[in-house]
Formats: structure tokens, sequence, C-alpha cells
């Protein structure tokens, strides 16, 4: 239920307002409900994450429909949901899971976030305390120049910090 009102609040976001929603919070949603979270998800962050093979493999050997349907698109589609997430939620749900803070990864999405929500996430990427140890760019090309500018001197400095 909650995957098909999504749905319908990214059409009119995208036909209203000419926001993109992302669409991996639907593939979250649905993968958390394959594993049988009823109301509840962990929204995983852009950022890497450990899995167990074993895991995904059990479940598509006891789920091979799910596979099969997944598999069938050329391209993503609102209807999919990612491996990765559901190896996530199965593994909570077997209390073999370690949930933390996102707060070491960011994400900013120049394509769909606000121009506040930007701002405020560039200004961290370069306080004194940052503790981000990863960070995910979505659609810099959509960037205006000036914060172009600051992704690139951020992650120049954190390039010339490693060598």
């Amino acid at each position: 239920m909650r995957i098909k009102l999504s749905i319908i609040i990214n059409h009119f976001a995208k036909t209203l307002f000419g926001i993109n929603r992302a669409m991996s919070l639907l593939q979250q949603m649905k993968a958390a409900q394959l594993a049988g979270a009823r109301y509840l998800y962990y929204k995983t962050p852009h950022a890497p994450h450990a899995l167990h093979r074993e895991t995904l493999a059990n479940y598509f050997k006891n789920h091979p429909d799910h596979f099969a349907e997944n598999i069938r698109y050329s391209f993503r589609d609102a209807s999919q949901f990612v491996a990765t997430f559901l190896a996530h939620h199965l593994e909570i749900g077997t209390n073999n899971a370690k949930l933390i803070s996102d707060h070491e990864a960011v994400m900013i999405c120049f394509n769909r976030e606000s121009h506040h929500a930007i701002c405020r996430k560039l200004k961290q990427l370069h306080a004194e305390e940052c503790k981000y140890r990863f960070l995910c760019v979505q659609s810099l090309e959509e960037a205006s120049s000036e914060h172009r500018k600051t992704v690139i001197r951020f992650l120049d400095s954190r390039l010339t910090a490693i060598n």
C-alpha cells in the first residue's frame, strides 16, 4: 500500500513541481516488505555495505519467482527491489545486523534537493569537525557553477590529504 502511494506521489511531484523523488526509497520499501517488514524499513545510506551472499542465495533459492520478476526489466522500474536492500532486511529480520547511524555518509542530489539543503550539506563538508567518510554526489552536471566548484575543491582537498 505505501509503495503504491509513493508511486502516485512521485508522479505528481514530477508533473506539478518538476521534482524527481528517489526511486531507491521505493525499492528499499519493497525489499523490506519481501523480507517480512510490515511498517518500517531501514533506509540504507549511499555508502559501502557488507552483505552475506549466502543470505541472498538462500532467499532466491526459496523465491525464484521474485528473482525472475526483478530481473525482467531492461531499465530501472518502480516495481523492482534492490537485492542489497533485501539482504539488509533479511539480516535485520534474523537479528544478524548491527544498525548504526548513517552520520558517516552524505548524499548530495543536485537534481532533487532544495538549494537550502544542498548549501547546508556543502557547508558541512568544509566544517572542521566533518566526520563524513563517504560522499555520494548525484547529478553534478545539474549543479550551479559555484556548487560544482565547491564539490571539486572538497574532493581535491581529500585526495591531496591522502597523498
